[in-house]
């Protein structure tokens, strides 16, 4: 599987990079455009250092990734809709369990969308509002989106798995926030909490943030 390009230089060969991409690695988003962007930057990424002889005797050269990046609501599952809902566009539901083979995941990373209760109630339909209310425990009082993306992607780590997302540091002293803190306290799942105070992380936007990551 390691090719040999210069002297004591290695490489893993095509084949190897495509099955660990394909085995590897997974995502959603519920925006399309950005399923798409990033199946076009994986796809470059694998191509990485290659050249026509490497890939001469592979076919496709280039693999699908249809079943590895896919687009839908990652907070919503099809058994938390109602069978009488007509919002399923809106919705946009989507289920875990039909990529990985329905395994757990290693390693979950990621920037949530930062979204409070207020803007949810003008932007969502009240239906995915209620979905939020009634399947997760973090959405308490004016609960921000993001509490709801931690708790989700803790229920799919694996018994040894980590989780790492950027997020505000706001959650560690609201009264909304009592909940995602308590997940996290109770189970002592938090591994390494790295609070940027006021320094600013975005270029285009002001948000006091902080890296937590979290091993269950």
């Amino acid at each position: 599987y390691i090719e040999e390009t210069y002297t004591n230089s290695y490489k893993l060969n095509y084949i190897e990079k495509k099955n660990i991409l394909l085995s590897c690695i997974y995502g959603n988003d519920i925006d399309y455009q950005a399923v798409e962007v990033a199946k076009f930057s994986l796809l470059l990424k694998v191509l990485e250092g290659e050249n026509k002889e490497s890939v001469l005797e592979v076919d496709p050269i280039l693999p699908s990734l249809d079943l590895n990046i896919i687009n839908g609501n990652s907070l919503v599952d099809f058994d938390m809709i109602s069978e009488k809902s007509d919002n399923y566009m809106e919705l946009k539901p989507f289920s875990w369990k039909y990529i990985n083979n329905n395994s757990k995941f290693d390693l979950i990373i990621g920037n949530p969308p930062y979204v409070k209760t207020e803007d949810m109630i003008n932007l969502l339909p009240s239906e995915e509002i209620e979905i939020y209310k009634k399947q997760y425990y973090t959405a308490y009082k004016q609960f921000d989106k993001y509490f709801l993306f931690i708790e989700r992607a803790i229920n799919l780590l694996n018994e040894n798995g980590r989780l790492c997302y950027i997020i505000p540091n706001k959650f560690m002293k609201i009264g909304s926030g009592k909940k995602i803190r308590e997940l996290i306290s109770k189970n002592k799942y938090l591994e390494l909490l790295i609070d940027f105070n006021y320094q600013q992380i975005f270029n285009d936007k002001t948000t006091y943030t902080c890296i937590i990551m979290v091993n269950k």
